[in-house]
C-alpha cells in the first residue's frame, strides 16, 4: 500500500491517492530507479491507496515498507495530540493509545478501536498523505513538515518540532553528529546537525545505512525539535534520542 505514486510514467509527476483518478491513467512506484506499476484501490472514498500488481516488480525492499503508508481507516484523526505525539516520538517510549475521548483505549490495528499516530514514520506518512496546505486535527501540516513543496514558507526559521526531509552530507569524525542539508533555493542550502546521545549511536545509524550502495543519494526524514545553532557551525540542530527519529525514504 502506498499513498503516493508517479503519474503515467516512472518519471512523471507525483500524485497523492486522494487526488488520483484511475480512468485513463497509469501509476508507478515513486522510488527512483523503480518502474513497478501500481493500481488505485478504494477510489472515491476517504481512504484510497495504491497497491502493487506484484511485490516482486519493485526494485528495492523499502518500496513496500508499510510503515511509510498512512491508513486513515485505521488511524483516528481525533486521537492526534501533537504534544503527546512529540513526547512519544522524541523523548520516551509511551505505548498509551488514546481513543476519541482522549483516554487510553488499548486500541490495536485489526479491531474496531482506532489508534493514534505513535511513531516518526507514522507522522511523516500522515504529512505526505494529508499534504501541504492542509490540516490534521487542527494542526497545519506546513507548521510541522518541511519539504521541497513548502520550503518557501519557512523563511529560514526552522524552530521547534518539525519533520524535515533532507539529504545526507556526512558523519562528523569523533563527534556524535551526522550532517544533513536542505536546499531552500538553487544556490542556498541549510546545514543541519542531527546530534545523537553518543557517538556509538551515530556510528550505528551510519553503519546501518551505508550497507545500501546508494545511501548518499536517498533522502532522509529527521523527526525532532529543532533550534538554531549558536556556534554557527550549522544553521539548525536537533537532538536524536532514538534512532527511529531518522530514516531514509524512496523519493
Amino acid at each position: 500500500m502506498a499513498n503516493v505514486a508517479m503519474l503515467d510514467t516512472p518519471n512523471g509527476r507525483k500524485i497523492r491517492a486522494l487526488e488520483a483518478v484511475s480512468e485513463g491513467h497509469t501509476f508507478f512506484c515513486v522510488s527512483k530507479g523503480c518502474a513497478a506499476k501500481l493500481y488505485l484501490c478504494k477510489e472515491g472514498t476517504n481512504s484510497p491507496y495504491f497497491s502493487s500488481f506484484r511485490k516482486s516488480d519493485h526494485a528495492y525492499d523499502f518500496c513496500i515498507d508499510q510503515k511509510l503508508s498512512f491508513h486513515p481507516d485505521k488511524i483516528d484523526e481525533r486521537c492526534f495530540d501533537l504534544d503527546k505525539t512529540i513526547r512519544r516520538i522524541c523523548y520516551k517510549v509511551d505505548n498509551d493509545i488514546y481513543n476519541r475521548a482522549g483516554k487510553s483505549s488499548g486500541g490495536t490495528v485489526g479491531t474496531d478501536r482506532k489508534i493514534g499516530i505513535n511513531s516518526a514514520k507514522g507522522i511523516y506518512a500522515m504529512c505526505e498523505y494529508v499534504g501541504c496546505g492542509n490540516s490534521y486535527n487542527g494542526v497545519p501540516v506546513d507548521s510541522i513538515y518541511l519539504c521541497g513543496e513548502n520550503k518557501h514558507l519557512y523563511n529560514n526559521a526552522l524552530n521547534g518540532f518539525c519533520v524535515v526531509k533532507a539529504e545526507y552530507s556526512r558523519k562528523v569524525t569523533k563527534q556524535p553528529i551526522i550532517e544533513f542539508s536542505f536546499k531552500v533555493s538553487s544556490n542556498k542550502a541549510l546545514k543541519l546537525a542531527a546530534i545523537f546521545q553518543k557517538e556509538d549511536d551515530a556510528w550505528s545509524f551510519y553503519n546501518r545505512i551505508k550497507k545500501r550502495e546508494n545511501f548518499k543519494d536517498l533522502q532522509y526524514v529527521i523527526v525532532s525539535e529543532w533550534e538554531r545553532d549558536n556556534s554557527r557551525i550549522y544553521d539548525y540542530k536537533c537532538q536524536i534520542n532514538k534512532q527511529s527519529q531518522i530514516f531514509f525514504i524512496y523519493t
